[in-house]
C-alpha cells in the first residue's frame, strides 16, 4: 500500500479514473470495489490500473478492449468512442502533413456524441493524446523528410 499515487510496478504516477470506467471496461468488474483507482499510461507496464491505498492492481488482460498507449503493434486504439488509432493519425501525417483527427473529434464531442468515460480507459478525452502523436509524428517528419528528387530526376516507383 501507497500513498503517493504511483503505480506499484513501474514506480510511475498514474491518473484517477471514477469508478464507472472501471465498470464499462473490466472484464470481470466487482462494483463495490472499483473506487480509488489511477490509470497508469506506462506503455512497458502490465498494470492498467492500480489502487495506491490498497495495493490491489489490474491487469491490462483484465479489460475488455485493447490499450492503444501500452501496445506496439497495429492496430493502436487512441479514440474509443470514434474509433480513430494511432496509425490513422501517422498515414494523414505522412500523406498531408497533418491529421484531421482531432477536429473529428472535436466536432462530434460538440454534438455530445462522446463517451469517453466509459470508452476510453484512461477515463476521459483522448484529444490530448491525440495532439501529442501528431506533433511528434510531425516532428519525426521534419527530422526524417521525404527527399524532393532533383530538378530533372524521374522519381523511382
Amino acid at each position: 500500500m501507497t500513498t503517493d499515487n504511483i503505480c506499484p510496478t513501474c514506480n510511475s504516477k498514474g491518473t484517477p479514473v471514477k469508478p464507472i470506467t472501471l465498470e464499462s471496461l473490466l472484464v470481470e468488474p466487482n462494483p463495490d470495489h472499483l473506487s480509488g483507482f489511477r490509470f497508469c499510461a506506462t506503455n512497458t507496464c502490465t498494470v492498467a490500473y492500480y489502487n495506491p491505498d490498497t495495493g490491489k492492481t489490474l491487469d491490462k488482460q483484465q479489460v475488455k478492449v485493447r490499450i492503444g498507449l501500452k501496445e506496439s503493434a497495429a492496430p493502436r486504439p487512441i479514440c474509443y468512442c470514434f474509433e480513430h488509432d494511432q496509425e490513422e493519425i501517422e498515414a494523414e501525417v505522412l500523406e498531408h502533413g497533418a491529421s484531421g483527427v482531432a477536429d473529428d473529434i472535436t466536432a462530434k464531442c460538440k454534438e455530445g456524441l462522446h463517451r469517453c468515460e466509459e470508452l476510453n480507459p484512461q477515463g476521459r478525452c483522448c484529444l490530448g493524446n491525440i495532439r501529442r502523436i501528431e506533433t511528434a509524428d510531425k516532428a519525426q517528419r521534419e527530422i526524417n523528410p521525404t527527399p524532393e528528387p532533383e530538378c530533372c530526376e524521374v522519381p523511382s516507383e
